[in-house]
Formats: C-alpha cells, sequence, structure tokens
C-alpha cells in the first residue's frame, strides 16, 4: 500500500488492519523529522524499501540538485561518510536498503547505472 503522503494514524490503522505492505522510500528519510519512518534503521521487515520512485530524480542528482545543505549533512552523517560526499552516493544508498530489515528492496536501475 502506499503510505507515503499525508499519513495519519487512520492511514496506519487501515494498513496494519489488512496487513497491507507499507512503503519506505530513502530520498524521504533525511527530512529532519521526529521518529522518521524512512530511515533505515525505522523500518519494519513488513515494508519494501525503495531507493527512491519513479516521481523522483535519481540518487546522485537528488544528492546533487534537491536536496537541502542540511538533509545532505544528515545523509552524509547518517553514512559517517568521509570524503568525497558524492563519491558512490548511489551504492552507498543501495546498500542502506538492501541491509535493511524490510522483507523486499526495489533499487531503480538507473540508480544502478550511475
Amino acid at each position: 500500500a502506499e503510505d507515503l503522503g499525508h499519513l495519519t494514524q487512520e492511514v496506519f490503522d487501515l494498513r496494519d488492519k489488512f496487513g497491507l505492505v507499507g512503503m519506505r522510500v530513502l530520498h524521504f528519510a533525511f527530512a529532519h523529522w521526529p521518529n522518521n519512518m524512512y530511515l533505515p534503521h525505522n523500518y519494519i521487515p513488513n515494508c519494501i524499501a525503495y531507493t527512491g520512485t519513479h516521481d523522483n530524480n535519481t540518487t546522485i542528482g537528488w544528492f546533487r540538485h534537491n536536496m537541502k545543505e542540511k538533509e545532505r549533512q544528515t545523509l552524509i552523517d547518517y553514512l559517517q561518510k568521509e570524503g568525497d560526499p558524492e563519491r558512490n552516493i548511489n551504492w552507498d544508498l543501495i546498500r542502506l536498503v538492501l541491509a535493511s530489515v524490510a522483507d523486499t528492496a526495489v533499487l531503480l536501475f538507473q540508480d544502478v547505472l550511475d
């Protein structure tokens, strides 16, 4: 189920009542929300983890052009990344998704090719 956008407790209750699988889009993870459910350490097994979606830029494009500086720094800190933060950023995010507890991971082909 697409549990993205304006989320209320009713959305979560309905998803859970029917055992629907949730979505976790990593590109949404680094905004400063308390207990951000899109951060990989907050994922639940009953979800599909994505680096991004067809509605998003590629991971490299998102990192270069769409992230706010504060979000970019949060991502760099989360990754504990040293050196050039852009180097292999697509693979850093792919690893986060694949290493998460999510039952399923979806990678954008563009992220793999970049």
